[in-house]
């Protein structure tokens, strides 16, 4: 068997967890103090529960059209 050369599914995997990581940890270092307001983390906690709640509806309602619009529709929102 011939083992593929370049990026595989490991790889990808172990770099889309430990970049976002980074990421963070420099930040914080960077800058340590900054938060939202707090009207900012309020409408973001009301979207992500939004977001999640399409996402749960969609699941559930799996089988009927509408439940795939709306799990992508819970995803792309809660993406954002």
């Amino acid at each position: 068997m011939e083992r593929k050369k370049g990026l595989t599914g490991d790889k990808f995997s172990f770099i889309f967890i430990i970049l976002p990581t980074i990421f963070l940890i420099v930040g914080y270092i960077i800058n340590p103090g900054s938060r939202p307001s707090d009207s900012v983390e309020l409408l973001t906690y009301i979207f992500l529960l939004l977001a999640l709640v399409l996402l749960g509806v969609g699941f559930f309602s799996n089988k009927l059209s509408i439940g795939k619009q709306l799990k992508t529709l819970g995803w792309l929102s809660f993406t954002f």
